[in-house]
């Protein structure tokens, strides 16, 4: 019986663009054949459930001819898609158009037909009210399954396809997503929330880590002598025990230094004593050279001896009181010069 109806309907269809009425007198006759064509094949596809090739050629059909009886037709296709809003929305166009002069019988009843159906359709159709808050909904870029909703209808129910429907809600980098499932004559709302103190808050970056400058020796030099100074401030046994160890060297250097210039003094004078030119610690010209050698000998053996003495001693005493003061600040100086080397501060 609604294979009978649907061929009925569909030789209607034929029937109503097989003559160009009034109504579309400026449209061209090729375009109305071809409208006839789609229009019939999408009938077929139709009555075969292959809705999305139906729904297509019915579209096209309906977009080359504005008839009644192709409104009808691509609204149902719409509708066996699950597009509840466009399919209420063509029932609608359709009871709207204009009745052709020719064939009114056929295009009445398709318009009557479209306002049933839309009748029956309406009460199905889902809505969904998109609420937002911590963001002006001006502001706000809403889509819904990746179509963009204006902002005007935030907080506003809006009639919606059934299904599984995802919303989407931007504001000021913050994004805010969620899924909604709609059953037929579902009335859903879901609520969006900002965080308006999130806006332009940059993250706060960790304490860079403080470093204390190490503590280096001093140095001092003076235009008129070749002496030098190293100084020394520490509060720790391990910087006084290295000062030590530095006194030490020096002091081991000393006595090595006056060792070897006392031996070479000695040979020096020995050679001297056995000099033709010496006699009773007396010296002529000719030997005065060796003399000032050896004399040079002596004085830096001399004081090599005594800035090895000074060195050691002064290693040893901070080595003994390194440990003992810890916890006192001292300020311990080594002095190096030509003829002396002397330690002095606080132990």
């Amino acid at each position: 019986m609604r294979s009978k109806r649907i061929w009925t309907l569909a030789a209607a269809l034929c029937t109503a663009l097989s003559v160009a009425p009034g109504a579309w007198a400026q449209s061209d006759a090729a375009k109305i054949a071809a409208a006839r064509q789609i229009g019939f094949e999408g009938v077929k596809d139709y009555q075969a459930a292959r809705y999305t090739e139906a729904s297509d050629k019915l579209e096209r059909a309906y977009a080359l001819v504005k008839a009644p009886t192709l409104g009808l037709w691509s609204g149902r296709a719409l509708l066996k898609l699950g597009k509840y809003v466009a399919a209420a929305e063509r029932f609608l166009e359709t009871t709207r158009l204009p009745i052709p002069e020719t064939n009114q019988a056929n295009h009445k009843k398709a318009q009557q037909e479209a306002g049933e159906e839309r009748t029956q359709l309406l009460p199905k159709i889902p809505s969904l009210q998109v609420n937002v808050t911590g963001a002006p909904a001006s502001e706000v870029e809403l889509s819904m399954d990746g179509v963009a909703i204006d902002g005007a209808l935030i907080g506003i129910a809006r009639p919606v396809d059934p299904g599984t429907r995802r919303v989407v809600a931007r504001w000021k980098g913050q994004e805010q997503t969620k899924d909604v499932q709609l059953a037929e004559a579902a009335k859903e709302t879901i609520n969006l929330e900002f965080d308006p103190d999130a806006v332009g808050a940059a993250p706060v970056p960790p304490p860079a880590p403080t470093e204390t400058p190490a503590q280096a020796p001093a140095q001092s030099s003076a235009s008129n002598a070749s002496s030098s100074s190293a100084a020394l401030d520490s509060g720790t046994s391990g910087s006084n025990n290295t000062l030590a160890y530095v006194a030490l060297g020096v002091g081991g250097a000393g006595l090595l230094a006056g060792g070897i210039t006392g031996v070479l003094a000695l040979g020096k004078k020995s050679d001297l004593d056995k000099n033709d030119a010496c006699f009773d610690g007396a010296c002529g010209p000719e030997a005065h050279d060796d003399v000032d050698s050896l004399n040079q000998m002596r004085l830096i053996s001399t004081i090599g001896f005594a800035i090895g003495a000074v060195g050691a001693g002064a290693g040893v005493v901070l080595l003994l009181t390194g440990d003992k003061e810890t916890k006192a600040a001292r300020r311990t100086e080594l002095f190096v010069g030509p003829a002396s080397l002397r330690v002095q501060g606080s132990f």
